[in-house]
């Protein structure tokens, strides 16, 4: 067996393996370079290691992870979704600045790091944690649940990945539809992971479905989806347990818009705005058929809404 190569640099001799864990780069990087002739001093010296596409990159606490606070349980939902690791650097893309932020400051870094919507620092400590929990390089499509989640943190995870990978909107399927419906989604590459993730929701009692789809021939995406108003309701209790839960506030602000449009007992959706619109014409002397033109709904509700039922 070959002797280790021992590089020596500012007075401290160590072999690849142990420059490596210095650097935070890997040891085929330094191999490389000795091979392309270099020495020592501007192997260590060079600043493509102390950079990451041109920014300088930034090392977070050594603790994060260790034991997931709820914030950081989030963010570990957000990297498991929409983030990614490549070595020691561990990175997250967002086209919302101030998103970035939060995840910034729950990672233990200046704001002033984020540059061209790129958030990424780099630790071996921290790395190799979350290897151990189940992530690693070109993850989309196979990533599984991650490993030794706490159970009190699940929700504040699947946050996390809802933040990253999810869709929360509202939308207007139905011809004359007088308030939008709630659409909550996550989408995943991984069929384990979002198998766990369905497992854990009908524990929780939530109404899903999974739905599989193929397009263009390319690998199949996974549709988790939550449905009926108790289900979303009991999901937004459950993702935002109080005011303060770092988040991306616009999907949130979506869920909030349609807990609070009124609701008539049957379940469908009535603003208030048409029922006082519907008495005001009504004592101004225009006729029901006038009243269903002019506010878009349906003689029947008209008729509800005059009789002091609705």
């Amino acid at each position: 067996m070959p002797a280790p190569i021992i590089l020596e640099f500012d007075g401290v001799k160590d072999s690849i393996r142990g420059w490596s864990r210095r650097i935070e780069v890997s040891d085929s990087t330094i191999r490389s370079r000795l091979k392309k002739g270099w020495d020592a001093q501007r192997t260590f010296t060079t600043p493509v290691f102390n950079t990451y596409r041109g920014q300088p990159i930034v090392r977070p606490p050594e603790d994060l992870f260790k034991r997931p606070t709820d914030d950081e349980a989030w963010l570990l939902g957000l990297i498991w979704s929409d983030g990614w690791i490549d070595s020691n650097l561990i990175g997250i893309t967002s086209y919302e600045p101030s998103f970035l932020g939060i995840a910034a400051d729950v990672m233990g870094v200046p704001r002033s790091k984020i540059h061209n919507n790129d958030l990424y620092v780099s630790c071996p400590v921290v790395s190799s944690r979350l290897r151990k929990m189940g992530l690693y390089e070109n993850k989309s499509l196979t990533v599984r649940w991650p490993k030794g989640l706490p159970a009190n943190k699940i929700w504040h995870f699947v946050r996390g990945v809802l933040d990253g990978d999810g869709c929360v909107s509202l939308t207007r399927p139905r011809t004359n539809q007088q308030a939008a419906d709630l659409r909550v989604e996550i989408v995943s590459g991984s069929p384990w992971f979002i198998a766990s993730l369905a497992n854990i929701a009908k524990k929780a009692g939530l109404r899903i479905c999974v739905r599989k789809e193929i397009k263009n021939l390319k690998s199949p995406l996974y549709r988790f989806q939550v449905f009926h108003h108790d289900s979303l309701k009991s999901l937004y209790r459950l993702l935002y347990p109080t005011n303060t839960v770092p988040c991306m506030q616009r999907k949130r602000a979506n869920w909030q818009r349609w807990l609070t449009t009124p609701r008539n007992p049957s379940g469908l959706s009535v603003p208030y705005y048409k029922t006082r619109d519907i008495r005001h014409l009504w004592a101004e002397g225009m006729s029901r058929r006038e009243i269903v033109r002019q506010v878009s709904v349906s003689g029947w509700f008209v008729t509800q809404v005059l009789e002091g039922k609705r």
